[in-house]
């Protein structure tokens, strides 16, 4: 079994600060102990850059850290091309001109992330400057967020390359960035769609902490099939 879980959202409350989520504990602890467990692997895949990632989730060696939309993994070396970095150079001067109002970017090594929570008006026509900047990467909308890449890597992508031959996985996300992810699930695998939205994942959870009561059920139920 291979349990995979996005970050914010799933395993922590969005906040204005986001060095300074308020982090479901009780779900972190539990993907720890799934991780101890014989015949299963855990991973934590999250837009977040690596790391800002690594900085915030304090997890065993046994659980795998991807950042970027798997872009990057802990462990292996990615960085950008010399050509993905003249586009993010040309991106960050775009970027530049919209920035009022509490709005700000967020840096990672293949991408920028427009940030518009903290913005107490006028952030859907922010948005919608920010979606007109030329750029020849991949663009996606999440929550009060608009994020540019220059690298084609997505969930659903990491999913595939990661998981191990007659591999089960659970896949627990809440944005639109996871749909990739829902969409590479097979037949015995099992999608978690956390709060509102359409999904193409088969089960929902209402919130972060219905999210730490389902992993710490599945703890207790693979112990249960182990004994």
């Amino acid at each position: 079994m291979f349990v995979i879980s996005d970050f914010d959202g799933t395993l922590a409350e969005f906040s204005t600060d986001p060095m300074n989520v308020p982090i479901n504990h009780t779900a972190v602890r539990a993907l720890d102990e799934l991780a101890a467990l014989p015949g299963v692997r855990v991973a934590i895949l999250s837009g977040r850059s690596l790391e800002h990632l690594t900085q915030l989730v304090d997890v065993s060696d046994a659980v795998i850290l991807a950042g970027s939309h798997g872009a990057e993994t802990l462990g292996l070396n990615t960085v950008p091309s010399a050509e993905q970095q003249e586009q993010l150079k040309k991106l960050d001067q775009e970027l530049d001109k919209l920035l009022h109002g509490g709005a700000w970017v967020e840096v990672k090594p293949f991408g920028r992330v427009l940030h518009t929570r903290a913005m107490t008006s006028g952030a859907a026509e922010l948005e919608a400057q920010a979606k007109r900047i030329p750029f020849g990467g991949r663009l996606q909308e999440g929550k009060a967020v608009v994020e540019f890449s220059v690298s084609n890597a997505s969930k659903g992508d990491w999913i595939r390359a990661n998981r191990k031959p007659g591999e089960s996985v659970i896949f627990l996300g809440d944005d639109v960035t996871d749909e990739t992810g829902f969409a590479v699930l097979a037949d015995g695998d099992t999608g978690i769609k956390v709060g509102a939205g359409e999904t193409k994942a088969t089960v929902r959870l209402a919130d972060v902490e219905e999210v730490g009561h389902y992993l710490t059920d599945l703890v207790e139920s693979l112990r249960s099939a182990q004994e």
